[in-house]
């Protein structure tokens, strides 16, 4: 017998033998009667082609010249699910809906979608605020002879590169020493050893050059003369002289040194905006 013949004789003839009930109980109960009934132990079952072994405790009538199978045990091989409640003598048979092959693809795509969507979202705001700052500053104040271009941003201030992150975290003035702390934050993501040369860090500032180098009566920070190994972070300052009171703009300029065979620099730009 196919599979879409047990649909349609689970919807017309299954009855339940989920309940036993001692013969004393159905003989007094109204609207019941005993029967003859023939229990076939000769019917076997096949579900999409797969043949399915009758559990102990079940078991196939045979009356009226129409058979009659187990309600759980078929229900549960078509994949539904099935509960007995026995206050008020109910079976209730729930399909259980699977998605679709198709479906399952369908939602994926949407949702791999709905991710790029929200990426280029994110972008195109960082874009508009990047616009709107310079938008602002056009409508400034005109920036000084000899200060570089660039989009001069408050701090704190982060640049990503290959194999490290900088960070200038902030900026003190320190009137006792007439110096200005620049504060950092140094992390090395690959294998080569990095040190901050901090020696000769230079500023422009409203297009006058400041140098590390001309602050000579005070001690540098001494963390900088270490390498900075894989995978660690430094955290310490560099100096500066100090600043005019009204300064606008400052271009700092930092060089690393690739502290291998090759004693390789680079130089990390950072546009900070001094108005506070």
């Amino acid at each position: 017998m196919h599979l879409g013949k047990y649909r349609k004789l689970i919807t017309g003839i299954i009855i339940g033998l989920l309940c036993t009930l001692s013969a004393g109980v159905l003989a007094s109960a109204p609207g019941k009667a005993f029967v003859s009934a023939l229990l076939d132990a000769d019917i076997a079952f096949q579900f999409d082609g797969q043949w399915q072994v009758l559990p102990e405790g079940y078991t196939v009538l045979t009356y009226d010249n129409r058979t009659y199978v187990p309600a759980r045990f078929v229900a549960e091989n078509l994949g539904a699910k099935v509960q007995w409640d026995g206050i008020t003598k109910t079976i209730r048979i729930n399909t259980v809906a699977e998605p679709c092959a198709e479906c399952q693809a369908l939602q994926k795509e949407k949702e791999t979608l709905e991710q790029k969507v929200q990426e280029q979202e994110e972008k195109i705001k960082a874009l508009e605020k990047e616009i709107k700052e310079l938008e602002a500053l056009g409508e400034g104040e005109t920036r000084s002879p000899g200060q570089p271009e660039g989009n001069y941003q408050k701090l704190p201030l982060s640049r990503v590169l290959p194999d490290m992150n900088i960070s200038v975290t902030g900026m003190i003035k320190d009137e006792h020493y007439n110096i200005v702390r620049v504060y950092l934050e140094v992390e090395n993501k690959k294998s080569t050893p990095l040190q901050l040369l901090h020696s000769q860090t230079k500023a422009i500032v409203d297009g006058e050059e400041y140098k590390t180098w001309d602050v000579r009566h005070f001690t540098l920070d001494q963390r900088w003369y270490h390498n900075i190994d894989e995978e660690e972070v430094e955290s310490g300052y560099i100096i500066l002289p100090a600043l005019p009171e009204d300064s606008k703009e400052m271009l700092l300029q930092l060089t690393v040194l690739h502290n291998d065979a090759d004693q390789k620099t680079t130089t990390v730009e950072f546009a900070i905006s001094l108005d506070s």
